[in-house]
């Protein structure tokens, strides 16, 4: 038996059960009480810790976005301070990308910014704070780059990175190693063609 201690809080259980679930059933075909029973707590403790399934999605895309901002932080970090290139910068955070196992989940919360006004704004937050990232990786690969170029650019790593979260919804032939090592070199051609 696990240690009192040791066990998720009900917080944890809930959100942990709601990525399952959102997941295989979507966010609106998921009834409470299946949330509940999935998390082992009642709906009661649901509704004392989230307003609404709303602010479920709201925890999971603040889990989400610490997590990444942690992983992007360090490759950008690595990558200004010389430790890798930035090709090996692009490289890392495409197979992180690519290692999501919750890539459903990503449209479902995608779909729900489209419809909830709060969780639109969370998302396109959020959205800011990467795109920083990938704008700094960009300068790093050429320095060159005006302010047009860059905002483009910048546009273009962050569909390439939310686009690549749906890959494994469709037919690949390539690994997710070797995919992240191609659109690296591709991304990194461009950049250092790019003319400003």
């Amino acid at each position: 038996m696990v240690a009192a201690q040791q066990r998720p809080d009900g917080r944890s259980r809930i959100i942990a059960a709601a990525r399952n679930l959102f997941a295989s059933r979507g966010f609106h075909l998921t009834a409470m009480s299946e949330l509940a029973a999935e998390a082992q707590v009642s709906v009661g403790q649901i509704y004392r810790l989230f307003k609404n399934k709303d602010d479920i999605i709201l925890a999971i895309v603040e889990d989400d976005h610490r997590e990444w901002m942690v992983q992007m932080t360090q490759v950008r970090d690595a990558a200004v301070s010389g430790r890798i290139s930035p090709a090996e910068a692009f490289e890392r955070l495409i197979l992180e990308t690519l290692s999501d196992e919750y890539e459903t989940l990503t449209f479902e919360i995608l779909a729900e910014a489209g419809r909830s006004a709060e969780v639109g704004a969370r998302i396109r937050q959020f959205a800011g704070d990467f795109r920083a990232v990938l704008r700094d990786l960009a300068c790093r690969a050429n320095d060159r780059l005006g302010e047009r170029d860059l905002e483009a650019v910048t546009e273009l790593l962050m569909a390439t990175l939310f686009g690549l979260s749906g890959r494994n919804l469709g037919d690949h032939h390539l690994d997710r190693e070797a995919t992240a090592s191609e659109i690296a070199r591709l991304i990194m051609a461009m950049l250092k063609n790019a003319e400003s």
